[in-house]
């Protein structure tokens, strides 16, 4: 999976029973910080099926993911805007 590096990985695989799904994450944006990092955010829609008990009843919708990146050397965007969406072929 996705996460298989991330650390405290184990929070994700419990709370999701084994995984979250990004495939149809929507990146709402990205931001430098540091020296040489940088973080994405994405929007997923829907919960999945296995979720903490405390958010039922609350009106979650969607989760709001974010993953930071240290140590990066280059980095090349090209494009002129944010809220695409990841979709896995």
């Amino acid at each position: 999976m996705w996460f298989d590096n991330a650390l405290h990985k184990e929070k994700i695989t419990h709370m999701f029973d084994g995984g979250l799904d990004i495939c149809n994450a929507e990146l709402t944006g990205f931001s430098f910080y540091g020296h040489s990092s940088v973080k994405f955010s994405f929007n997923i829609k829907g919960l999945p099926k296995k979720h903490p008990k405390k958010w039922d009843g609350c009106g979650y919708s969607a989760i709001n993911l974010v993953l930071g990146f240290d140590g990066v050397r280059n980095f090349k965007c090209e494009g002129g805007r944010v809220f695409f969406s990841v979709i896995r072929k």
